[in-house]
């Protein structure tokens, strides 16, 4: 009789298990407290960049690939790879010069690169244009702000006869 019970028990006990894995495989999913909660990166090493620039090929603790900029227009990265910091050969940033003369003392561009001129009217006085001027115009430090300083070059004399305006001032038409 006992054998009989544990038998029925067993029965009974398997039964169950079937009923429950049936129910496992079949319907809708369990619901999740949060289900867009995006992907789990919890388990990734996160690096956060030193303050400051290290040397090339410092040791480099962060993780494989970190990428750091050392400055704010981006001309000193460093990355770390294989435990050193490498640092890539950025050019300086190359912006276009502004389309009209800019205002003298009048504030730079950011990250305009002191060295580049930019010139207006006849580069050589040679052309035909209306303007008998040639503009070049630099960013200068000041102060620790850049500002434009431009130099005016007269390329001719102004002639009032030719002056299509009749107003002695730089024609436009």
């Amino acid at each position: 009789m006992l054998l009989r019970r544990l038998a029925q028990l067993a029965a009974l006990l398997g039964a169950t298990i079937a009923i429950q894995q049936i129910a496992a495989c079949g319907g809708d999913p369990p619901a999740t407290p949060n289900p867009d909660a995006g992907t789990d990166d919890s388990s990734l090493d996160k690096g956060v960049c030193p303050a400051s620039a290290p040397r090339a090929n410092a040791a480099c603790i962060l993780p494989e690939g970190t990428t750091c900029s050392f400055d704010k227009c981006g001309t000193s990265i460093a990355r770390c790879t294989k435990g050193a910091w490498v640092y890539a050969a950025n050019p300086p940033p190359s912006p276009p010069c502004p389309p009209l003369v800019p205002g003298i003392d009048e504030l730079c561009p950011a990250c305009f690169p002191e060295t580049q001129p930019c010139v207006y009217g006849s580069t050589d006085c040679s052309l035909e244009d209306a303007s008998p001027n040639t503009a070049t115009a630099f960013c200068v430090r000041t102060d620790d702000v850049l500002k434009w300083s431009v130099s005016i070059k007269e390329c001719r004399p102004v002639d009032a006869s030719t002056d299509v305006q009749g107003d002695a001032g730089l024609d436009g038409d």
